[in-house]
């Protein structure tokens, strides 16, 4: 097949392109065809086999994975109405992205049909993505992929079942993430330079900085200069001294439920948590929020001054708005002034949110009236919801909004 038809292929897959038929409203894979152009698409990673059975804190000898290369410089092609771009994971084993304009959409990525592929997580600099990815299907690891998908390099080599969370530390000279052997066993907190990740575990110092006693793991994060380590294994907010190797409570649990979840705030030394409340109508979620995560403070945690029953939050990548997703509403927060503001409400579920470059806009994700799974991008000035998407079948998870295309 020369490589016009392959290009016609795959064009006429993704909703938006029309490189073959520029009027069909063409929708994106299903997980029927989406093996076919895993094959022409995606850069081949190395697996590593599994060792369900390793204690975490072990780290053991990785297999071969490809030597980094510079990321290719991204090429540009936009319409003129788009300045932006949207990338989600779709069907759980595919990243795509979409102007914001809505005129141009393509897989950039997968490693194939039932391949796990779970949370985007951009770079600081928004060059990079990381997420965890199954290339072998079984085993989980971290990868860092450039924005057109062509530049792919494995982080971690662990070879366990789960892996979640991958966070960029500081300026993304370090990545941060979850593991354990299996899904019901107890895991760790570790660490890797982005540099070296090709002789992994010895040249990018891949390591276990926090070990957990159980299985009760319910999120963590660095504060901005990466020397503290909050997290939680079930009840009160931990903080981790780097450092000293001292533990200490950040926010005792209100015995309710723990208290979870925790974000940092990009460019700021502050962070907020999900903690559990007691109401006139029974137990509710909230969000709580320490206003100085520097090291050895040990601020008292305060109300964020929100609406009960809050699911989630999300960071713009400079730290100075929030989203805040709820069951039924999502709402924009002005992290300066405390504006609070309601953009879309009557939603049927909790949407998966992220805020635009400039901070004046979100995207979430949202079924749509015929029953299938979209993106809808709303501004804090109008309010008014637009459909992005226009895919007829699958799920999205992960939506990422950065600067330029790719």
């Amino acid at each position: 097949m020369n490589k016009w038809l392959k290009g016609c292929v795959v064009a006429m897959l993704l909703w938006g392109a029309s490189a073959c038929q520029p009027t069909s409203d063409a929708p994106l894979p299903t997980l029927a065809n989406l093996e076919a152009i895993s094959t022409e698409r995606a850069p081949t990673a190395t697996a590593t086999s599994a060792r369900a059975t390793l204690p975490p804190t072990f780290t053991p000898t990785a297999t071969f994975t490809p030597e980094p290369t510079e990321p290719p410089t991204a090429t540009f092609t936009l319409t003129p109405r788009a300045n932006s771009s949207i990338y989600y994971i779709y069907n759980d084993d595919a990243i795509v992205a979409v102007t914001n304009d809505g005129e141009r959409s393509e897989l950039v990525f997968t490693f194939g049909v039932g391949r796990r592929i779970a949370q985007l997580t951009p770079s600081p600099d928004g060059k990079l993505l990381a997420f965890v990815g199954a290339a072998d299907g079984v085993t989980s690891e971290v990868y860092v992929m450039n924005r057109d998908g062509t530049y792919l390099q494995q982080i971690s080599c662990l070879g366990f079942a789960d892996v979640r969370d991958p966070q960029w530390l500081g300026d993304g000279v370090l990545l941060a993430w979850y593991a354990a052997p299996t899904l019901t066993a107890a895991g760790a907190i570790y660490t890797a330079s982005f540099v070296g990740s090709n002789l992994c575990p010895t040249a990018n110092n891949q390591r276990a900085v926090l070990t957990f006693s159980t299985p009760l793991y319910s999120g963590f994060t660095f504060n901005r200069l990466a020397d503290t380590l909050y997290y939680s294994e079930g009840d009160d907010l931990m903080a981790y001294d780097l450092a000293d190797d001292t533990v200490r409570v950040a926010a005792f649990t209100r015995s309710f439920g723990a208290n979870s979840r925790p974000q940092a705030r990009p460019n700021a030394d502050e962070l907020v948590f999900m903690s559990f409340r007691r109401t006139d109508t029974g137990i509710t979620t909230t969000a709580r929020l320490l206003a100085d995560t520097t090291r050895g403070a040990s601020p008292q945690p305060i109300a964020l001054g929100v609406l009960d029953g809050l699911q989630g939050v999300t960071y713009s990548l400079d730290g100075e708005v929030m989203l805040l997703r709820y069951p039924n509403a999502l709402f924009w927060r002005n992290n300066r002034t405390g504006n609070l503001i309601e953009l879309v409400s009557d939603l049927t579920q909790t949407p998966e949110a992220a805020v635009s470059p400039n901070g004046a806009q979100a995207v979430y994700s949202l079924t749509n009236a015929a029953g299938i799974m979209q993106l809808f991008v709303v501004d804090t000035t109008t309010r008014r919801p637009r459909q992005l998407t226009r895919n007829t079948e699958g799920t999205i998870a992960s939506p990422v909004w950065l600067d330029g295309g790719w």
